[in-house]
């Protein structure tokens, strides 16, 4: 790995202990979850999302958006009693909007660009709670390990993606703040003096014939088989040197190679909806 950013929004802010029993206890507790699959237009495998708090303290209200009420303990929230004080210890609550579990195992978070669908953004942290090297995030050309107990500010307007391979879930706290990203440090009880640099991971470049290799995907592609070629180009920004969004130009030359007029048209509409427009609460199907 290697400790160098390459124009990256996001950072590393500050970072807390998180190997504790009673967070164990917690994190034990969140693997028997059932997950919803209120994102699953975004997600590969298995990747789920858990309210803790929101504006209405219904857990089944999953949906994100903006907002201005105070965030409320939903019933899953209070039965996370070390998770809910880590947050209560590490954060000033009165600007907190949304506290989510995230929890990925085997699993890809296709690249995409979050808030596009509503007129303001929040701004984001998240806290890994549980994690291997292996577990990654990105943000476009960057690839970057969260090491356990890491408050990172993460810039969701930004093309970003997480993978997760078979094993331990990773699970990690995401938390929206009602405050302009300029005064996220306010948010924190302990400001941290001297960040961590963000550990990047190192990888090697993608040669124009393994390009080429997964635009011939095309010559198997229709509807019954595009989601899993999805999910193998979304994993290989992961491993080579190259932007987070071109899967979604593979995606649409394999569909052209496919010489679907169909598929080609529906490649296009879900780069459009990862990337730069989409209406809240219209989800894609393929």
């Amino acid at each position: 790995m290697i400790s160098h950013p390459h124009d990256l929004h996001s950072t590393r802010i500050a970072a807390v202990n998180v190997d504790t029993d009673s967070i164990r206890t917690d994190l034990a507790a969140v693997d028997r979850l059932v997950g919803r699959d209120t994102y699953s237009e975004f997600s590969f495998g298995r990747w789920h999302s858990h309210v803790l708090a929101n504006a209405t303290g219904d857990e089944t209200d999953d949906e994100f958006r903006p907002q201005s009420s105070p965030a409320i303990v939903t019933p899953l929230g209070k039965s996370l009693p070390a998770i809910l004080a880590l947050v209560e210890n590490t954060f000033y609550l009165d600007r907190l909007r949304w506290i989510r579990v995230l929890t990925q195992t085997d699993g890809l978070l296709i690249p995409h660009v979050d808030f596009i669908e509503f007129n303001r953004s929040t701004t984001r942290l998240q806290l890994p709670l549980r994690t291997t090297p292996s577990c990654l995030h990105s943000e476009g050309q960057n690839v970057m390990h969260m090491r356990p107990g890491e408050v990172w500010f993460l810039d969701a307007t930004m093309v970003h993606a997480a993978y997760s391979p078979p094993g331990p879930s990773r699970v990690a706290l995401c938390l929206d703040f009602d405050i302009p990203r300029q005064d996220i440090m306010t948010c924190l009880r302990q400001p941290s003096k001297s960040a961590q640099p963000p550990s990047l991971v190192e990888r090697p470049p993608l040669e124009r014939d393994q390009v080429k290799s997964l635009i011939d995907l095309g010559s198997i592609l229709d509807l019954s088989t595009i989601r899993d070629i999805l999910r193998l180009l979304g994993i290989v920004h992961f491993r080579r040197q190259v932007h987070a969004a071109a899967c979604f130009e593979w995606l649409v030359a394999a569909a052209e190679r496919s010489r679907n007029a169909l598929l080609v048209q529906r490649a296009q509409e879900y780069r459009t909806y990862c990337l730069y427009e989409r209406k809240y609460g219209k989800h894609f199907t393929w």
